[in-house]
């Protein structure tokens, strides 16, 4: 159900077998996943953040992150797959 995921306790990443149909994606998602080492996460009030402002911030220093970020979602869409992931 994801594209992607980082395991901090592990330090390991997995990554969704349907990148392996379009390997144009897998830099993107895995420069968000390395992200998550990098940033790790918040915890407050019971709570947990992922995705901070500074997370959100170098995500978008991928080179053309919103042109392929919004390419990623139309496949999935068109692969009638959107439904099954989870999209950060």
């Amino acid at each position: 159900s994801k594209l992607g995921h980082y395991d901090y306790r592990a330090d390991t990443i997995v990554l969704s077998k349907v990148l392996e149909k379009r390997t144009d994606f897998l830099d993107l998602v895995m420069h968000h996943e390395l992200l998550h080492k990098k940033h790790k996460f918040t915890a407050k009030n019971g709570r947990t953040l992922h995705h901070s402002s500074k997370f959100r911030a170098e995500e978008k220093s991928f080179e053309n992150f919103e042109e392929k970020e919004r390419e990623l979602k139309r496949y999935l869409v068109r692969s009638n797959l959107r439904r099954l992931f989870s999209f950060w």
